[in-house]
């Protein structure tokens, strides 16, 4: 597995080591902070090193043996490095743990993709809508996806690619919209903020983790799965539950800040087609996901926690 450092990946690794079904190696860069994952090192193998360098893992991996690569790392999430040219290097990394995967003896390749992928809509956007990217980050992960699939079928491994839409939850990076406006509403400042209008499906991480597992662990699941939630709500709506949730006394700057040149308004996930596949259902309510949100927030706020 890669990127089990990472919010989604952390969760995952969990939702793995506690079904006491499997035995996971993970790949994690020398430099790495482990905070995430750190109580489940014990119960895992780490292998340093990184996607850069595919065929130094090679002799390790094929000791480990493993039967289903989970890639799910990715450089350049958000701001500038979304259309930087070293995109091209997760593409090249993605293509190259494909055909290590093979050679290791691997049965199955499971990646993690983006609704970036697809071109903006103003309905549900399913499995077969338009791919449009509008970043390079969406590109280098529409290409990594076709080209991913295509070498998978010449190396007769199972490929599925999970077009991830936007999840929230504990532990998240302090810059997305969610655990950002927590913050500062934990700190008694007035956020100032779009209108809010935007209607996003968001989905509780736990649930997306409990998704990416499913499609590990169901050999028939292959091609393409969108992950939401599938029920969009405005982000005015997400921001006055944080607050209330907070406190419902504090003020709101709706309105200050003008929508952004391509600013996505609808983004909803279709989802049957994962639900049918695996069997899979999201469990928690955006109330509940938010509540234990906030609560873990209020906890690292309070210093109850180690980090952010």
């Amino acid at each position: 597995m890669t990127g089990a450092t990472g919010f989604i990946g952390s969760y995952v690794l969990e939702r793995l080591v506690s079904s006491g079904d499997h035995r996971v190696s993970i790949l994690m860069r020398d430099k790495s902070d482990p905070w995430r994952i750190a109580h489940l090192l014990p119960k895992i193998e780490v292998v340093t090193g990184s996607t850069e360098n595919v065929a130094s893992l090679r002799d390790v991996l094929s000791r480990f043996s493993p039967n289903v690569l989970l890639h799910l790392a990715w450089s350049g999430l958000a701001g500038a490095a979304r259309n930087d040219m070293s995109q091209v290097a997760n593409l090249v990394s993605t293509l190259d743990l494909v055909s290590l995967a093979r050679e290791v003896g691997a049965e199955s390749f499971i990646g993690l993709g983006s609704q970036a992928e697809y071109a903006t809509s103003a309905s549900s956007i399913d499995e077969e809508a338009a791919t449009r990217p509008t970043s390079l980050y969406g590109t280098a992960k529409l290409c990594a996806s076709l080209m991913g699939e295509r070498l998978c079928e010449q190396l007769r491994l199972r490929f599925a690619w999970i077009r991830v839409f936007a999840v929230y939850g504990p532990k998240d990076s302090p810059s997305w919209l969610i655990p950002s406006l927590t913050r500062q509403l934990l700190e008694g400042k007035r956020p100032v903020l779009t209108a809010g209008e935007q209607r996003w499906d968001y989905l509780f991480v736990r649930d997306a983790a409990e998704a990416i597992c499913r499609v590990a662990e169901t050999p028939t699941a292959r091609g393409v799965f969108n992950l939401g939630s599938g029920q969009p709500r405005t982000v005015r709506s997400i921001a006055e539950q944080l607050r209330d949730a907070i406190d419902p006394r504090l003020p709101m700057g709706f309105g200050e800040v003008p929508y952004a040149s391509g600013q996505i308004m609808h983004m909803e996930a279709a989802v049957e087609r994962l639900k049918v596949a695996t069997g899979w259902t999201p469990s928690t309510p955006l109330e509940r996901g938010l509540a234990e949100t906030v609560a873990w927030h209020r906890q690292l706020h309070d210093g109850g926690v180690a980090r952010s």
